[in-house]
């Protein structure tokens, strides 16, 4: 994986909360937070999901992340750079 990064990490809503601009929220919180470096200072973030979890694989593009080709065990990576 990348160093000096950010990473999100299983950013997970519940079914039945699914559909409400839940997921689309909580990335723009954290893309604030990210970007105002409270870790320090970073070039990247990065984050995984299942091949088959195609409404996160649409919502992360919109925010700019590209898949990379590599692999987290058996979830696509995907990187923003900052």
């Amino acid at each position: 994986m990348i160093k000096e990064n950010y990473s999100l990490w299983r950013l997970m809503i519940d079914r039945k909360y699914q559909g409400r601009g839940l997921g689309k929220q909580t990335i723009d919180a954290v893309m604030t937070l990210i970007r105002a470096f409270p870790f320090g200072e970073a070039k990247k973030v990065w984050l995984s999901y299942e091949p088959e979890n195609t409404r996160a694989r649409d919502l992360y593009r919109r925010y700019g992340f590209v898949e990379t080709g590599e692999m987290c065990g058996n979830e696509i990576v995907a990187v923003y750079e900052i």
